[in-house]
């Protein structure tokens, strides 16, 4: 019997000798009698267990699979949980013939055997729960290889593994606050499934952004854009004071440190994107040249992840960058998306904020993707003004006053025309009759409608409109907003105050600009090349009039426009501002904007 052997004896027997002690330790533990189970238990579960011994246990479970049924879960469990991956390929080996073997057998263990393999894409963690600080990348890489050879060889035997595997691999994601390592390993690893699971590749991104998402929301946007203003002052001085040759020195010895994010989620979204673009670009090219075929399948399924995971998420600053990246490879997909975007803004029944912010991303896309050719941008305009003048058609008659929760997809796309007009009005201009093109437009009859978007459309780019119209006698904006800001002033008494001021926080248009500056700095290399930046209007295109008129501010506008950031930009408009979006900070089901204006690039001076 297996209880008067040694447990070395018992795994230097042969193989016909181990299967018969393992089925005699199961048949006796089922009529009460575990000590051979128990033994057996206690041997497999032995970390300093020789490979060859594990070997022959993985050898003669694999033979008695089928009798491992469900009350032997504890034994199976245990042979799951040995330190196969960490061992040589024979090891491996055994241990992949026996998990074939037994999800072959007993359907049961299915579910258990596909989250060991999951939680190999994990690095290891003592018992203490801290990270194993012993495992090399190259350890951790045989693991990983290791784990989607078993994968796949489940795979083989069962094909039914996907629609059990989203929901292990879902559930074993790692926490957003986890060691950077974690989710780096993990977003790998599920993107490495998608080259021989194709069909779960749809799910899998979803799964990937979904989570990438969770981290982006809880980066504080403000702190990142005060950092990086920080360090360009730094650089500025910094190259003051230094001659070349110290520069190039210093630069050397910091670039490790000036590449990493000071906010720590900031720093790991920045590695994770980074991995996510180097996915996509591999995926969509072929021998550095881009394949239509395998951009095209891929775009589509990142639609879809587009339109139920990143269009209704409030707040998200960076993650959207992935349609801004696939959409580069190819003019048909920015079509394709703006289409999307489109067809939800025109569809009555589609909820309010998704109008709005489909508004955005088409206002934010225009403006900052420069692969949209000046034509889509004409088009763009065209449907955009004609839908609101359509609007105004219907609803302007029975308008009693500026009210956003009735008309808020209006304003929405009143100040989507008034954004894209901001940032290409200059090559619309340097078309042939461009001048005519903007007129025929007709922005007047938009501005001056009861409706009045000039009172709800965020004031920054209510005045760089104002500005860039009055310039070229488009439309003459600053009497309507004159009278606007004397609608907002609050009157003598506190009550009265509030409930006014509370009724211009209640007209102002929440909203945001999704394609802001990208403020990540090592993945910010797959956007860079095809980032509009705000250009800029030379100062002495301001004229007296509107140095006046940026001085007369009122109470209430400040109040909103420095409740939504800090760094919100501040009562007077000078075309000198800098012009950048940032998601705002005020508590609302909507997505926020705060619009100011980049600093002017004085070295191109």
């Amino acid at each position: 019997m297996m209880s008067g052997e040694t447990s070395e004896s018992r795994a230097a027997h042969g193989p016909a000798v181990l299967v018969s002690l393992v089925l005699n330790a199961l048949q006796n533990a089922k009529q009460g009698n575990t000590k051979d189970y128990d033994m057996l238990i206690q041997k497999l579960a032995d970390p300093d267990i020789k490979e060859m011994h594990l070997q022959r246990y993985l050898m003669a479970l694999t033979s008695c699979s089928a009798s491992l049924t469900k009350q032997y879960d504890t034994l199976v469990g245990t042979a799951l949980n040995t330190r196969w991956a960490v061992c040589g390929d024979k090891t491996v080996e055994e241990f992949i013939e026996f998990l074939t073997s037994l999800v072959s057998a007993q359907t049961y263990y299915l579910r258990a055997c596909l989250r060991m393999i999951v939680k190999l894409f994990l690095p290891g963690v003592s018992k203490d729960g801290h990270l194993k600080t012993g495992d090399s990348e190259a350890d951790l890489d045989k693991v990983f290889c290791h784990a989607h050879e078993a994968l796949q060889a489940v795979l083989e035997v069962v094909p039914a593994v996907p629609q059990f595997l989203i929901p292990v691999l879902s559930e074993n994601f790692p926490y957003m606050k986890k060691p950077t390592i974690f989710q780096a390993s993990y977003v790998k690893n599920l993107l490495q499934i998608t080259k021989y699971l194709p069909d779960l590749r749809s799910k899998i991104l979803e799964l990937v952004i979904h989570n990438l998402i969770t981290i982006d929301v809880e980066i504080p946007k403000h702190e990142l854009e005060h950092n990086e203003a920080a360090i360009e002052e730094d650089h500025t001085q910094f190259e003051v004071d230094m001659d070349e040759a110290n520069i190039a020195v210093e630069a050397s010895a910091n670039h490790d440190e000036e590449i990493c994010m000071e906010n720590e989620m900031a720093d790991k979204l920045d590695i994770l994107m980074e991995i996510l673009f180097k996915y996509i670009h591999e995926v969509t090219h072929i021998n550095g040249e881009h394949s239509v075929d395998a951009g095209t399948e891929l775009f589509n399924e990142l639609l879809l992840v587009f339109e139920n995971v990143i269009l209704p998420t409030h707040a998200s600053c960076h993650v959207q960058y992935v349609m801004f990246q696939v959409c580069s490879f190819d003019l048909d997909f920015a079509n394709s998306l703006l289409d999307v975007c489109w067809k939800k803004i025109e569809d009555p029944n589609t909820p309010s904020i998704l109008r709005q912010a489909c508004a955005a991303y088409i206002a934010s896309f225009i403006a900052r993707a420069k692969y949209i050719p000046i034509s889509t941008v004409q088009t763009c305009l065209d449907l955009v003004a004609h839908w609101i003048h359509c609007y105004i058609d219907m609803n302007d008659a029975g308008c009693l006053g500026p009210d956003v929760s009735r008309y808020g997809p209006f304003y929405s796309v009143c100040q989507a025309l008034f954004y894209m007009f901001i940032f290409r009005h200059k090559q619309l201009l340097d078309l042939e009759e461009g001048l005519k093109y903007l007129r025929r437009l007709n922005l007047d009859r938009i501005v001056t409608c009861r409706m009045n978007p000039l009172k709800v459309c965020l004031p920054t780019v209510v005045k760089m409109f104002a500005h860039i119209t009055r310039q070229h006698e488009l439309v003459f904006c600053y009497t309507i907003i004159e009278q606007n800001n004397r609608m907002m002033l609050p009157v003598a008494t506190p009550t009265s105050s509030r409930a006014v001021l509370n009724l211009s926080f209640m007209n102002q248009l929440d909203s945001f600009f999704p394609f802001d500056p990208y403020l990540l700095r090592r993945s910010s290399k797959f956007i860079k090349s095809c980032y509009q930046e705000w250009e800029g209007i030379e100062e002495d295109e301001v004229d007296e009039d509107e140095k006046k008129h940026s001085e007369g501010e009122d109470e209430a506008e400040e109040y909103l426009e420095y409740s939504r950031s800090p760094d919100a930009t501040v009562p007077g408009f000078t075309p000198d501002t800098p012009m950048c979006v940032s998601p705002g900070f005020i508590s609302s089901p909507i997505t926020h904007l705060t619009v100011q204006v980049n600093a002017v690039n004085r070295s191109r001076r």
